[in-house]
């Protein structure tokens, strides 16, 4: 955006033919049409600055082209972050490719899918696991999706250490690493947060908690996931991003029938964003939104050494967004290739459905238990 204006003050590259003319430049962001105007006179000594989203009309005046460019760059530096809040607000309320909120590519919706992922469904478990056993995925995300003329990328390696406390409580240390592109434009993301998986019921020890009174052999199992942290995003190249907390509840029911599992998920998160200083930007994403997401999966022991799991979720923001809802459709392997060992190879593919976006992503990666 900087360089944008001050290649418009100096009739320099893009702007090349405008020289000595006074000119209306318009900026269409994400989708997002005049979404930031500047009109400069033909010596470029004054020049006027528009957010509609933001009610901004400012004007600037120098004694050259550079006066005028070091004033409107000090100002969207210094005093510019309010402005920019309520311009991101906009963004992530019509824009599909918005960076921290709005889509199932931004950073709130990533953050929730990987919660859900990890406490949303149960995975039966390979023969002589422990019931309710440690967990330490490491599983890389890999693809590609479309939306309103743009197309982007994304690489995702989220790290969870779920540590066992003890036979219906666990300790989950999530964080959650991404890494994306849209056209140009360059997106990074990570985040730290707390999860406490607590197992009322566990069908794989035959037990009732220690939360309900005596024991019964039970094929139910009732797990609800309390997760809390908080992520920084950013991408130079499109001036977004901003430091986002969270806070979430997850649900999960399910009923273990002969030859397969069968579980439905239900989560709520909420997230708050807060300010970002970056070299000399201070960024706040103006986030402030609920992401409610529900879903069922089966998973089916296909021998002692493969486990089969598909899953279907619906996700839908219960606030203002570009794209407020859509479906995650995917199948995931289990792969024990050495026989009893705690190790396993995962592969999966999965894609986001959704009015005017769709997305393709592949999964690999390893996963011990213990």
């Amino acid at each position: 955006m900087i360089d944008l204006v001050k290649n418009a003050i100096n009739s320099d590259k893009e702007f090349q033919q405008f020289k000595n003319k006074a000119t209306n430049c318009s900026v269409t962001y994400g989708g997002v049409q005049n979404a930031i105007s500047f009109n400069i006179n033909a010596t470029a000594t004054s020049g006027t600055l528009q957010i509609p989203s933001a009610n901004l009309v400012k004007a600037f005046n120098g004694s050259n082209s550079h006066d005028l460019e070091k004033s409107v760059e000090d100002f969207l530096k210094k005093n510019g972050s309010s402005y920019y809040t309520d311009l991101m607000k906009t963004v992530n309320k019509q824009s599909s490719v918005g960076v921290t909120d709005g889509n199932p590519d931004s950073v709130t919706a990533k953050t929730a899918e990987f919660l859900f992922r990890a406490y949303g469904s149960l995975t039966v478990p390979m023969p002589n696991e422990r019931a309710n056993p440690s967990d330490y995925p490491l599983i890389g995300d890999v693809g590609v999706f479309h939306t309103k003329g743009y197309a982007g990328t994304v690489y995702s390696l989220p790290i969870d250490f779920d540590i066992r406390l003890c036979d219906n409580v666990r300790l989950g240390i999530n964080i959650p690493l991404s890494y994306s592109t849209i056209e140009k434009a360059n997106i990074f993301d990570i985040g730290l947060g707390l999860s406490v998986p607590i197992r009322i019921f566990n069908s794989f020890t035959g037990k009732a908690s220690a939360a309900t009174s005596g024991s019964s052999e039970c094929p139910f199992t009732w797990q609800i996931t309390p997760s809390g942290g908080a992520f920084a995003a950013g991408s130079y190249e499109l001036l977004s991003g901003g430091i986002v907390s969270y806070g979430g509840l997850t649900n999960m029911v399910a009923y273990s029938f002969p030859g397969v599992t069968v579980s439905m998920g239900n989560q709520l998160t909420y997230f708050q964003g807060d300010p970002l200083t970056i070299s000399s930007y201070t960024l706040d994403s103006g986030v402030s939104n609920w992401l409610l997401k529900n879903g069922v999966e089966a998973s089916v022991p296909l021998s002692s050494w493969i486990v089969v799991n598909t899953y279907a979720t619906y996700s839908n923001f219960l606030q203002p967004a570009a794209v407020a809802a859509w479906w995650t459709v995917g199948v995931d392997f289990a792969i024990r290739p050495f026989g009893s060992s705690c190790t396993t190879v995962n592969l999966g593919f999965y894609t986001d459905l959704a009015e005017h976006y769709d997305s393709e992503v592949g999964r690999i990666g390893f996963g011990w238990r213990f």
